[in-house]
């Protein structure tokens, strides 16, 4: 079988939780398939990639743990108000390269 090519919208995706076809989870670890379609520095890009993808999906994970009143405690409900604002940028430059490209 034939992989499909790597879209700007699947990485997009993949960085922001949601995995499909081509970027797919392989046990705690995310996998792009061998790709033949892409330029090897390409592969390389997306692969160096795929770890803020899962550290992403932790820490939003932690967040939306807060919001629904899980975490307790002064110290963790201020680290999930930090996480809170850094995933809030990190979702906002993440869908800004769809509009600049």
């Amino acid at each position: 079988p034939v992989a499909d090519p790597l879209t700007m919208e699947q990485l997009q995706c993949a960085l922001l939780g949601f995995f499909g076809d081509v970027i797919t989870e392989q046990g705690v670890n995310l996998k792009l398939p061998d790709a033949p379609f892409s330029h090897p520095s390409e592969v390389a890009l997306v692969q160096s990639a795929l770890p803020l993808a899962r550290d992403y999906e932790a820490l939003n994970d932690f967040r939306e743990r807060s919001a629904g009143g899980c975490v307790r405690g002064f110290s963790a409900n201020a680290l999930a108000l930090a996480a809170d604002d850094a995933l809030r940028l990190y979702e906002a430059d993440v869908l800004a390269v769809r509009d600049a490209s």
